[in-house]
């Protein structure tokens, strides 16, 4: 028993030798790296570290970029030490993923020497990802003021930011392209990928009914890009669905013809008169009734049906317009319930003065006093009349 206690004793005195050992070697190696950090603090640059003070960087997380008094610095000074920049390698830190550090970098003129161009945005498409999109966006943006000539900076940027979701901003950096006096090919790639987001954004507008949201959009987008007449040719068309017809008009007036044609926007300015007028649709007992004449000249006088999908004509009318047999059937709903009738093709006719061509009807089996068939939303929807308010 005895033995067993001085063992236990011996193993106690021998735990409280050693941990003291380790205080001392831990004090001294605190002690020594607090001389470090006391030296960097007046400005000693410690030996293989970088001089925080030195590069106008803050040492609270390299948060911000300082001059000597405190202040913010738009362009501070790449620290050197013995003529040589003190610098993490841009290849280095892509290779790391950190973006934080390589956009602190980046804003530091003459980080990025112009022979590494080309292989640094190289090495940034590869990289690029949904999840280092944000930070990857603020690196290009850094990389962008110092190279504000490099256009492929800025479609990576609209990449990246259709990536994230954000399609109006992607929007928006290709408007400033097509605005920024690059190349003729660039603006036109520019352009390309423009319309292809503007397209995405209004059909979602129209697909919730938004009307006046898709015109105050057309209206953002003609001002940002006046250059295009299309651009404003929609905002007019967007007045009209608003029926603001002189807004309509004037700024129809103001289109010209460099990306839409003439005959496209004559043919609004007669749709837009006619609005205006009434559409010219005579009426009877409520109703709305079309003149329509066919290539021989015939006339035929057409009930419109804002319910009908598919014009129908009577036999008689079938004949008088030129209508060639399809030869097919098919089943339709009516009133009456479900009936089968034949289609039709009219090669020409005009609608209100309207040209229409190449229409498949139906012949209508029932007939219409006084009318020669139903004029639907087939025709109505070719020339923009607005079904809803007939």
């Amino acid at each position: 028993m005895l033995i067993i206690r001085r063992f236990a004793l011996f193993f106690v005195f021998l735990f409280f030798l050693l941990g003291g050992g380790l205080g001392l070697i831990l004090g001294y190696q605190l002690g020594a790296a607090g001389g470090h950090l006391q030296g960097a603090d007046k400005g000693q640059p410690e030996q293989g570290g970088v001089n925080l003070q030195e590069l106008g960087v803050s040492r609270s997380g390299i948060s911000g970029i300082n001059g000597p008094d405190g202040t913010a610095l738009n362009s501070p000074k790449v620290a050197e030490v013995n003529g040589a920049p003190r610098l993490t390698g841009w290849q280095s830190l892509i290779d790391q993923g950190n973006w934080y550090l390589l956009q602190q970098h980046m804003a530091l003129p003459g980080y990025l020497p112009p022979e590494d161009v080309q292989a640094f945005l190289a090495q940034l498409k590869q990289r690029v990802n949904k999840y280092d999109a944000l930070p990857m966006r603020r690196v290009l943006r850094a990389y962008a003021q110092q190279f504000p000539e490099d256009v492929e900076a800025l479609f990576m940027i609209s990449d990246l930011q259709q990536i994230e979701g954000a399609s109006e901003a992607a929007l928006e950096t290709l408007l400033n392209i097509m605005n920024g006096g690059f190349l003729a090919e660039e603006i036109s790639r520019a352009k390309k990928g423009a319309d292809q987001i503007i397209g995405a954004i209004t059909a979602g507008l129209k697909n919730r009914g938004s009307v006046a949201e898709l015109e105050a959009f057309w209206r953002h987008i003609s001002q940002q890009y006046p250059t295009s007449d299309y651009y404003r040719y929609e905002w007019a068309r967007a007045l009209a669905e608003l029926q603001r017809w002189e807004e309509a008009q004037r700024v129809l007036a103001e289109t010209g013809t460099s990306d839409i044609s003439q005959q496209t926007l004559d043919q609004f300015a007669l749709t837009l008169a006619r609005a205006q007028s009434g559409w010219g649709f005579a009426k009877a007992d409520g109703q709305l009734l079309a003149s329509v004449r066919g290539s021989s000249g015939s006339e035929v006088t057409l009930l419109v049906d804002t319910g009908a999908n598919i014009t129908s004509l009577s036999k008689q009318a079938l004949r008088r317009l030129g209508a060639q047999p399809l030869g097919d059937k098919v089943r339709v709903r009516t009133a009456g319930g479900v009936i089968e009738t034949s289609t039709y093709r009219i090669a020409y006719m005009e609608v209100q003065g309207q040209v229409v061509t190449d229409l498949r009807v139906l012949q209508l089996e029932a007939d219409l006093p006084g009318m020669d068939g139903l004029l639907g939303t087939d025709v109505l929807q070719r020339f923009d009349w607005p079904v809803d308010n007939l």
